[in-house]
């Protein structure tokens, strides 16, 4: 009884733990095959939304940029006309 209180219990620890591992890594090993499937699995799903929302979020920004720039077009049209009109009034 000394060993369960004494010193002698981290012995009984380290002894269970060699006569389990044989038995206890390949149960392990199964188990965290799933789990790492299923990890993986997230990051794909995770990943291809990322990927989609940045795709979507460019789209926008590009169709953002276009606008802008057509209307920066028109004002120096329109600006150049104005122009070309007091040019023309003044003659």
């Amino acid at each position: 009884m000394a060993l369960i209180g004494g010193k002698g219990s981290g012995l009984l620890v380290g002894l269970g733990v060699v006569v389990a591992a044989p038995i206890l890594v390949p149960l392990v090993a199964k188990a965290s095959r799933p789990l790492a499937k299923l990890a993986v699995r997230g990051y794909l799903g995770v990943t291809n939304y990322v990927g989609e929302s940045a795709a979507h979020a460019h789209e926008q920004m590009k169709d953002l940029v276009a606008e802008v720039e057509a209307e920066r077009q028109q004002e120096h049209e329109e600006a150049e006309k104005a122009h070309k009109s007091r040019r023309a009034s003044k003659s």
